[in-house]
């Protein structure tokens, strides 16, 4: 699974947990706030994305709090995409 940084001007940067357990992802490059290289990343508000393979999350830095723009995680292996799982698990039955 990938992890990139979606800034506000559209351009994207790699980015990946130090750990498996942590809560942020170190992101390649300057923050565009705080200007602190690297940074360290968190997501906030997650969703699943449009074409439901990944997942989206606010990005904030953890160093100066500010919004600098979207960390996207995925593509998520799934079978009948992200929202139907979730459909699913939360107990909606179906029948194919």
């Amino acid at each position: 699974m990938k992890v990139v940084l979606i800034l506000a001007d559209k351009s994207s940067r790699p980015a990946a947990p130090p750990a498996a357990d942590s809560s942020f992802a170190i992101a390649d490059g300057a923050c565009p706030a705080c200007k602190r290289a690297p940074f360290r990343v968190h997501g906030r508000r997650i969703e699943i994305a449009a074409d439901d393979r990944h997942w989206e999350a606010e990005a904030h830095c953890l160093d100066c709090c500010a919004e600098v723009g979207i960390l996207r995680v995925g593509p998520v292996e799934t079978i009948f995409g992200l929202t139907e799982d979730a459909a699913v698990l939360n107990g909606r039955a179906r029948v194919y």
